[in-house]
């Protein structure tokens, strides 16, 4: 790693380079090449982003209300059922 440092006159050459590449001043370069040198240099002097931390889905709790009630007035129901057939 030293080395490529001194032989770049600390990686000055590297980014000589890749600003040329990224500004289309080597003729055989492609987009996709410009597109690389951008990453590059934008990972270099801004730094690699974060990934992306996807926030866990919250819980739809008008729903969770809704089918609580649900359930208590199905065990309510079934309830009552009980006791009719009880009192027959």
């Amino acid at each position: 790693m030293q080395l490529v440092r001194e032989l770049t006159g600390d990686g000055s050459e590297l980014v000589e380079f890749m600003l040329r590449l990224f500004r289309g001043q080597i003729k055989s370069s492609h987009l996709s090449d410009r597109i690389d040198a951008c990453k590059w240099l934008a990972d270099r002097g801004f730094g690699k982003s974060l990934p992306t931390i996807m926030e866990p889905e919250k819980p739809n709790i008008h729903m969770a209300i809704v089918e609580m009630i649900q359930e208590l007035n199905a065990e309510k129901e079934r309830e009552s059922r009980s006791m009719t057939s009880e009192n027959e």
